[in-house]
C-alpha cells in the first residue's frame, strides 16, 4: 500500500512539473509584435477591477484625464477590465503607471448624466499609486496567450512600462 501512494505522489509531481515545463514552453513560442495597437494589462489591488480608472499627471497632483459616464461603454456593454492568471488585469480603458481608480464603480458612475467636478473626482481617488506593475504586451489580444505568458514567467516579452 505504501509504495503505491509513493507511485502516486512522484506521478502527481512529475504531472505538475510537466504543466509547469509546458506554460514556460508556450510562452517561449509567443512573438510579440509592438507597432500595433498596444495591448496593456496591469496588476492592482483586486478591489479595484471594478472602480473607475482616471489618469493623473507625472507628479500625480492632477487628474489629466477622466471618462464621460458614457464612455465607460464599449459596443453597449460596460469596459471593464479582464481578470487574468495571477493578479493581472486585460485594460479596457487606457490603465497605465499613473492611474488612480475612484471609489465608484462602473455601473454607478456610468449612471451619472455627466462627470462629476474635478474636486469632486479628486476627493473620490482610493490612492494614487494604485499600479502595481503595467505592460505593453504589444498585439497579444487573446486572453489565452496572455495568460501563458503570465503562467510561464515571460512577461519580460512584454515592454514594462516604468513609473
Amino acid at each position: 500500500m505504501m509504495n503505491h501512494i509513493k507511485i502516486y505522489g512522484f506521478f502527481l509531481l512529475g504531472l505538475s512539473l510537466l504543466a509547469c515545463n509546458s506554460a514556460k514552453k508556450q510562452a517561449k513560442a509567443i512573438t510579440i509584435e509592438f507597432n500595433k495597437k498596444p495591448t496593456i494589462i496591469y496588476k492592482a489591488k483586486p478591489e479595484y477591477a471594478n472602480k473607475v480608472p482616471v489618469s493623473l499627471s507625472a507628479d500625480k497632483q492632477q487628474i489629466v484625464a477622466y471618462p464621460a459616464p458614457k464612455d465607460l461603454y464599449t459596443k453597449g456593454v460596460l469596459a471593464l477590465p479582464v481578470a487574468l492568471e495571477k493578479g493581472y488585469y486585460l485594460d479596457k480603458r487606457g490603465v497605465n503607471n499613473n492611474t488612480a481608480f475612484l471609489n465608484i464603480s462602473y455601473e454607478e458612475y456610468a449612471k451619472l448624466e455627466k462627470a462629476p467636478s474635478m474636486e469632486a473626482l479628486k476627493s473620490m481617488i482610493i490612492e494614487t499609486s494604485s499600479i502595481e506593475e503595467c505592460f505593453d504586451c504589444g498585439n497579444i489580444t487573446t486572453i489565452e496567450k496572455l495568460n501563458i505568458l503570465i503562467k510561464g514567467k515571460a512577461l519580460t516579452k512584454c515592454k514594462k512600462i516604468e513609473r
